[in-house]
């Protein structure tokens, strides 16, 4: 059985990749770290096991996979368990404009940067207002092609595990429980000087916060019934 992560943008996902990397690459003797890396900067494109294939292998012999592609367009097998992090829109959505930022000022080119850099040419009052919905109701959108709450709440809970981004320490411990893994806590950060709270709201924070409400209102629709879902398991 494979194990599979709807990856949502900025939910915390490479933090749990690692986690399942780490448990396979230190039964193999090698330093997880190096390995993650190696995936990222392309120098290998997955991890090898005799039985299967961590990160990046193919559908019919993985053993842990992820992707950001949605739940519509993603060909899962009935057996494969499958799971999904999910974070406050709030601190989501500062999460992105934080990425955006601190890619302006990268040496490495990335093509998805150039296709998404002009959402900073108004600060982050700019960015809530232009940010395309595949973005800013990502969560949303991940589990329902129509941006419907009720439609992709019901898709969520047919998933094998939800962990709750604000408690995620307790949600891989539980996903540890469930698969029988001792898989470490591992939090990513990528490089460069990330912009404050302060910074990016300034003087306005509650005025930035409510037009940030009124956007993404089906976002927090969305966290609430999930966050209320998990914590009524």
């Amino acid at each position: 059985m494979g194990v599979y992560l709807y990856h949502i943008p900025k939910t915390g996902g490479r933090s749990l990749r690692l986690s399942f990397l780490a448990y396979y690459v230190e039964l193999a003797g090698l330093n997880p770290m190096k390995v993650h890396a190696a995936l990222w900067s392309g120098k290998g494109k997955f991890f090898n096991l005799k039985n299967g294939v961590v990160l990046g292998g193919p559908n019919n012999n993985f053993i842990f996979d992820s992707s950001h592609i949605t739940h519509d367009l993603k060909n899962i097998e009935k057996n494969t368990f499958t799971v999904a992090i999910f974070r406050d829109p709030t601190t989501r959505t500062l999460s992105y404009y934080r990425m955006l930022d601190r890619w302006q000022y990268m040496d490495d080119y990335n093509a998805w940067f150039d296709d998404e850099k002009h959402l900073l040419e108004n600060g982050f009052e700019g960015f809530v207002k232009s940010v395309p919905d595949e973005t800013m109701l990502a969560q949303t959108r991940m589990f329902s092609k129509s941006y419907d709450v009720g439609d992709a709440f019901e898709n969520i809970k047919k998933l094998s595990h939800i962990i709750i981004l604000e408690d995620y320490e307790n949600g891989l411990k539980a996903l540890s429980e469930k698969l029988n893994m001792d898989l470490k806590m591992f939090k990513f950060y990528g490089e460069g000087k990330r912009l404050t709270n302060e910074e990016i709201l300034g003087d306005r924070r509650e005025e930035l916060l409510s037009l940030l409400k009124w956007r993404a209102e089906k976002e927090y629709r969305l966290y609430g019934l999930v966050k209320q879902y998990v914590n009524g398991q």
